[in-house]
């Protein structure tokens, strides 16, 4: 799954939380107990891409678009990973600025991309945008996400993005909520199921410490 593309982007420290301190988290009394979670919470300096870099992985350009969106140089990330035996996953990130230096637009197309194409299960994937919409507080991109059949976990699944602008605007703002949201399989997600799974989402934009 994807999700195990975003864990290897962790570039800076990260420690596992009790998802009920996090800054954002997904209500688990909306979920099935078929359903896991995890709650993790880090500090991305500013060097930690340029660590990236000097390492030179074989995608490391790929890693550095993604986490440019995902987990920005001069950050405090709360992040938070649900996922199911039943093929839905997604993951959601609170991204405030240290600091008095704000945070710009993320590139979240380029960033979906990038992670798919240095898929770390296989071979690289494809995405095919679909529509955007504004679905309450968020703006969401649909979007099909397919890996090789000889991947782990691989095949299609439909998904959706999502961004939320806690404190200011998409060109400078002190904190934001990004994530994705998957369901393995064929069937296109549409704006109610949207809407059922962001409703979901748990923000406490003062638990960041």
């Amino acid at each position: 799954m994807i999700v195990a593309g975003l864990a290897c982007c962790d570039v800076a420290a990260a420690k596992q939380i009790s998802c009920t301190k996090s800054g954002v988290e997904f209500d688990h009394a909306a979920y099935s107990a078929e359903y896991e979670f995890l709650c993790r919470k880090e500090t991305v300096d500013e060097d930690s891409f340029d660590q990236l870099r000097a390492s030179k992985p074989k995608n490391w350009q790929q890693l550095i678009d993604f986490g440019q969106a995902f987990l920005p140089p001069n950050t405090v990330v709360d992040g938070s990973i649900m996922s199911s035996r039943k093929g839905h996953y997604g993951s959601v990130y609170l991204v405030t600025a240290i600091g008095p230096v704000h945070l710009t637009e993320p590139k979240f197309k380029l960033a979906i991309e990038a992670i798919t194409k240095a898929n770390p299960l296989g071979v690289p994937g494809s995405v095919t945008w679909r529509s955007g919409e504004s679905i309450g507080d968020y703006s969401v991109e649909f979007y099909n996400q397919t890996f090789p059949e000889s991947n782990v976990g691989g095949g299609p699944r439909e998904c959706m993005g999502f961004i939320r602008y806690v404190s200011g605007t998409p060109p400078s703002h002190a904190q934001r909520v990004i994530g994705t949201y998957c369901e393995i399989g064929k069937n296109p997600l549409n704006s109610a199921r949207a809407a059922a799974v962001l409703k979901t989402l748990i923000v406490r934009p003062d638990a960041v410490d």
